[in-house]
């Protein structure tokens, strides 16, 4: 038989006191296996979780906000003709519908 180790205190109950060849060995390796499943089994599911509330957050929003905090956008280089707060709002309505645009400032 091989010698035994001999480990003191934590080192006592870690793999490096393990013998070659002895079928104890696996026994890290299968936890890391099942481990590794349960990690990922959890995030998993709290990134469904979060997907779902993000969803429902976006469609329904915050009670603190209104819908327009929910839907507003930035638009850049706005062209010239455009930069007047009613030709902005127009040009928009004319593009998405009247009913879809709030305001435009």
């Amino acid at each position: 038989a091989g010698a035994r180790h001999s480990e003191k205190g934590f080192y006592a109950s870690t793999i490096a006191n393990l013998q070659k060849g002895r079928p104890r060995m696996w026994a890290p390796v299968a936890y890391a296996y099942f481990f590794t499943a349960v990690i990922l089994r959890l995030l998993t599911k709290e990134a469904r979780r979060y997907a779902r509330l993000r969803t429902r957050f976006l469609a329904e929003g915050d009670d603190d906000d209104g819908p327009q905090a929910r839907c507003s956008v930035v638009v850049e280089r706005v062209p010239k003709a455009l930069r007047s707060d009613d030709a902005l709002t127009a040009y928009f309505r004319r593009l998405m519908g009247a009913d879809a645009v709030h305001s435009a400032a």
